[in-house]
């Protein structure tokens, strides 16, 4: 696929159904909101952000063994298919260490079913319309890395 086609596959893909990759395993609840700021502020300092995004890395170069992806930082204006698990994991890092809002990562299944997004700006990853298939890897693999799958729909129900 080119380019053009995987990018207007990412751009339809933000119109699905999503899930998370979290710290969290649930939303904070409402009596624990200054909690949840406090530890926000906490995993955003440049180090411990630096480790989460290093971990959302290593989620997704285990992930790459089961399912072929394409991977954009659209500040570089270019995919790139299955990436070495280096460069993979420094585009992660300059994600983590530029200003916030200048830097995200896309990551498409192969066929541009699903995809896997981080924002500077987040502490979670978002994983838009995940196949069934996709779920039962990506549960595991995030749990390796000490974080959690879940859905947001799900979470607030179980409030």
């Amino acid at each position: 696929m080119d380019d053009e086609k995987l990018t207007e596959l990412a751009e339809e893909l933000f119109e699905k159904d999503y899930w998370l990759i979290d710290f969290l395993p649930k939303v904070a609840p409402g009596d624990g909101i200054g909690k949840y700021f406090a530890a926000e502020r906490y995993f955003m300092e440049p180090h411990r952000l630096r480790e989460l995004y290093e971990r959302f890395a290593r989620i997704v170069i285990k992930l790459n063994c089961y399912v072929g992806i394409f991977v954009s930082r659209p500040a570089a204006g270019a995919w790139v298919r299955d990436p070495d698990p280096e460069q993979l994991t420094q585009w992660f890092l300059h994600c983590a260490s530029r200003r916030r809002g200048e830097d995200h990562i896309e990551v498409l299944t192969n066929d541009g079913g699903s995809m896997l997004t981080l924002s500077r700006d987040d502490l979670y990853m978002t994983v838009y319309s995940p196949t069934k298939k996709l779920l039962d890897l990506a549960g595991p693999l995030t749990l390796s890395e000490g974080l959690f799958l879940r859905c947001p729909e799900r979470a607030k129900e179980d409030g």
